[in-house]
């Protein structure tokens, strides 16, 4: 058996698993709203979060604003305060889709320097469709592409304000190599 059909096993397993434990947390309610279950993803392994081809170096990244209402429905897919963690190797093509699930207007935009900050990190590092400080509507949806060249730190960020500060950001990473990948 060569190296690629036993790693194709291994991440058979683990999402398997995976699976299996997610559908035992909901079953036994372990899990809730305002304490999502943890989600360590393996960099092999896709998310409802983060997908992507290593071979075209693209990524799309889903953010689900005022995910089940947890942190006062101040958040991105259930997280806040930074607690996930986005990794893209710079130079991958990256598709960011926000929707609104929240009971208020929500943005994104990719920021530099700080989660305070206003500074796009990157050209395209927000929606044109959308105004960052008022936000979408309710239901609304929106996108944009952004292109990392060098690594550093930025933040993922809501942009209506008072939002950033009541937590809604999260952590963008951009490696030098590797693959995308998302932790808590």
């Amino acid at each position: 058996m060569d190296r690629k059909t036993r790693q194709r096993g291994r991440m058979a397993v683990a999402l398997g698993f995976v699976a299996f434990a997610a559908m035992s947390l909901a079953g036994c309610g372990a899990a809730s709203a305002a304490n999502p279950p943890a989600r360590h993803h393996q960099a092999a392994a896709s998310s409802p979060w983060l997908t992507f081809s290593a071979s075209q170096r693209t990524a799309a990244v889903t953010l689900i604003a005022g995910y089940k209402g947890a942190n006062s429905g101040f958040n991105y897919d259930g997280y806040a305060h930074g607690q996930m963690v986005v990794s893209i190797p710079a130079g991958y093509t990256v598709t960011v889709t926000l929707k609104n699930q929240g009971s208020l207007p929500h943005s994104a935009a990719v920021v530099a320097g700080s989660p305070a900050s206003t500074t796009l990190a990157f050209a395209g590092a927000s929606a044109p469709s959308q105004n960052t400080s008022t936000g979408l509507a309710i239901g609304q949806s929106a996108e944009f592409h952004l292109t990392p060249k060098h690594a550093g730190t930025f933040y993922i960020v809501c942009l209506v304000p008072g939002h950033e500060q009541l937590g809604m950001w999260l952590k963008l990473v951009v490696t030098s190599g590797g693959v995308p990948s998302l932790s808590d």
